[in-house]
């Protein structure tokens, strides 16, 4: 959401080094570099410093959850369930971003009815975001609903008429295949590039 990403992650790069250069056990400094590198497109080295929060923190919801976004980022959506899971058990009132992982990590299992639900439910919560209308209109175009996914796709436009899905396939996905289809989704239910 940054106008220079890169900027931005470089400085975010820099201090998470620092507090890791002050605590190499401090489980938030790891999440903070782990998902740096998940945005770099790094999963590997994202997904190690994510274990490693999820493992000096195991009660923490927020470092569970995490962990499942990496895992899901690496291709790992089945273990991501069982973490994603585990944080909402941790945290009965959880933050919204846990069902957006949960509904990602359904949809990329084939379970395309459970993650609609799963989303319809965060819509329903966040009514006034566009970001789970979002996930929503490439789960429905990917399971062949383009008639939903276009009305879906409306609401997007009504909250944000000035979105560019290309900024948020960027910030969303960085394997270049993954990033097409998901741009190729959103473009299918009428959003502007």
């Amino acid at each position: 959401w940054s106008k220079s990403i890169d900027r931005s992650l470089e400085m975010a790069d820099e201090a998470a080094h620092k507090a890791l250069d002050l605590d190499d056990s401090d489980p938030d400094a790891c999440v903070l570099l782990g998902s740096i590198y998940r945005m770099r497109g790094e999963s590997d080295r994202a997904l190690e410093l994510c274990q490693k929060a999820a493992a000096l923190s195991p009660g923490t919801a927020d470092m569970q959850a995490f962990l499942a976004n990496s895992l899901l980022f690496a291709g790992r959506a089945q273990e991501a369930i069982r973490y994603i899971e585990k944080a909402m058990r941790l945290a009965p009132i959880y933050p919204h971003w846990y069902r957006l992982i949960l509904g990602h990590c359904l949809s990329k299992l084939g379970e395309t009815d459970k993650a609609i639900g799963v989303l319809n439910e965060l819509v329903a919560l966040a009514p006034e975001s566009p970001m789970p209308r979002l996930s929503l209109v490439a789960v429905l175009t990917k399971g062949g609903l383009s008639k939903e996914a276009k009305t879906v796709a409306g609401d997007v436009l009504r909250l944000e008429p000035t979105i560019s899905v290309k900024g948020f396939v960027q910030g969303y996905h960085h394997d270049p295949a993954e990033r097409e289809k998901l741009l190729t989704n959103l473009l299918e239910a009428g959003l502007p590039e």
